[in-house]
């Protein structure tokens, strides 16, 4: 069967957020990361965030320049297929 469109891929990754203490500050970091053209899913778990994400369309260090820039300091990433944790430089 022929695709007409290729479906983007996808990809996962979790982050540990400072700042993010109380409901009002978890709202807002679920309406910054679903504000992101390229995040496709956005879900808060404690101390962070699980993202699901177009690399195509935004990078990690995009995402964590924009929850930075909310008040919202990514200091680790971590891939979560691999398990790969990346530590976060917000310059």
């Amino acid at each position: 069967m022929m695709k007409l469109f290729d479906e983007p891929q996808l990809e996962e990754l979790d982050l540990i957020l400072e700042g993010m203490t109380g409901p009002e500050e978890k709202k807002k970091v679920q309406q910054v990361l679903k504000s992101i053209p390229g995040v496709q899913a956005a879900t808060i778990i404690p101390e962070g965030a699980w993202i699901r994400y177009e690399p195509k369309k935004v990078t990690k260090e995009k995402v964590a320049q924009k929850l930075a820039a909310a008040g919202f300091a990514s200091v680790t990433f971590q891939d979560s297929l691999s398990g790969q944790t990346t530590e976060v430089s917000q310059d």
